[in-house]
């Protein structure tokens, strides 16, 4: 049987989850002080961003980033050189990167992530749902809905952050942009399910299309 402490860790864990952002920043640099280092706001909302919220993740990566820092300050190179990315976080990075032209810098997140063992499957399953959004986001623009109308029309969770990311993006593309950039995609995900080509190849591929199609914009 659980202990009584386990017990009540995995409940603390649970009403964190359920906090608000700013909460989980406070969390974060709790973290930092209990193993001796200091953490800025803007570095510790980088670090929920990698991990998505995710506290079981965060707890371990706050940890092992105060020791690199030698219990010092957490600093933003040493996020970016050691902090593991999610699927989604990644994916929101490369999306950022493909947004200022910058294919170099989303290829080498998507290395990254591979090197860290994420599945190609699930980056372009994320990458398909991520730009799903963009365009349900668009086709909510163009027909003068705002953003609450999204969470009505597509019954999305309520306070969903991706969502007002795709609103707030949603104005970079097209619709027939979207809809290219999704059979793209979609294509990709046949790819890696029906080749026997080495993945990291075809998803590289894949995010160079998607690439072109965005800066032809």
């Amino acid at each position: 049987t659980e202990s009584f402490v386990s017990c009540v860790q995995k409940s603390a864990a649970v009403t964190v989850l359920q906090k608000s952002g700013m909460e989980i920043l406070g969390y974060i640099e709790k973290i930092a002080a209990r193993e001796g280092a200091t953490i800025s706001d803007k570095n510790a909302s980088r670090i929920a961003e990698l991990c998505a919220n995710d506290l079981l993740i965060i707890n371990n990566e706050v940890i092992k980033l105060a020791a690199y820092a030698n219990y010092g300050e957490i600093k933003s190179e040493h996020i970016e050189t050691l902090c593991i990315r999610t699927a989604e976080s990644g994916v929101y990075d490369m999306i950022g990167f493909i947004e200022k032209n910058d294919t170099r810098n989303a290829i080498r997140v998507l290395s990254e992530m591979l090197d860290e063992r994420t599945a190609p499957l699930s980056i372009s399953a994320t990458l398909n749902t991520a730009f799903i959004n963009l365009y349900r986001a668009r086709l909510a623009r163009d027909t003068k809905r705002n953003e609450a109308a999204l969470f009505e029309l597509f019954d999305y969770k309520k306070g969903d952050r991706k969502v007002s990311i795709a609103y707030e993006r949603s104005g970079r593309y097209t619709q027939a942009q979207l809809a290219e950039i999704i059979h793209i995609l979609y294509e990709l995900d046949f790819k890696l399910k029906s080749t026997a080509v080495d993945k990291r190849y075809v998803i590289e591929e894949g995010i160079i299309k998607v690439a072109r199609k965005v800066s032809a914009r």
